[in-house]
């Protein structure tokens, strides 16, 4: 994956959307990079990336969503 990356500049200034401060230059970035989805153990907390029209999942349903696991 990093070998596929690019480095993005963020200069949002709409911060903060989320409960956890640390959690917003996650969602920055996958704002910035276009991204359809976060996965993250802490989905609770990334409730508001809705509104950018990011989909937030769990590790789980996001393998089970590419066919690794059945659900």
């Amino acid at each position: 994956m990093c070998r596929l990356s690019q480095w993005h500049k963020i200069y949002y200034l709409w911060r903060p959307v989320l409960p956890d401060e640390k959690d917003e230059m996650i969602l920055e970035l996958a704002v910035k990079a276009g991204s359809a989805s976060i996965i993250t153990y802490n989905a609770r907390d990334f409730k508001e990336a809705a509104r950018f029209g990011i989909d937030i999942m769990t590790p789980k349903a996001f393998l089970e969503k590419i066919g690794v696991i059945k659900p």
